[in-house]
């Protein structure tokens, strides 16, 4: 996790998010996917997502709870 919350820091540093960015035209971007890095960046999330889950799951059910809540009160 502290990988993630690194690359999240040199991200912002150099603003790699605003240069990963779909060509124009490759999709039509509007709305929500108006800024073309949510695409990648999301794929990100749902691997994230996916292997900490199991690692979620692993956990007793009282850490469990509090690392929900602890994860829900930081977001």
């Amino acid at each position: 996790m502290a990988f993630i919350f690194l690359f999240l820091f040199v991200d912002e540093l150099a603003s790699i998010h605003e240069r990963v960015s779909l060509p124009e035209g490759l999709i039509k971007a509007e709305g929500l996917l108006y800024f073309s890095w949510i695409i990648p960046y999301g794929i990100g999330v749902l691997v994230f997502v996916t292997v900490y889950l199991k690692l979620l799951m692993k956990l007793s059910s009282d850490i469990r709870v509090l690392f929900a809540i602890a994860g829900t009160i930081f977001v």
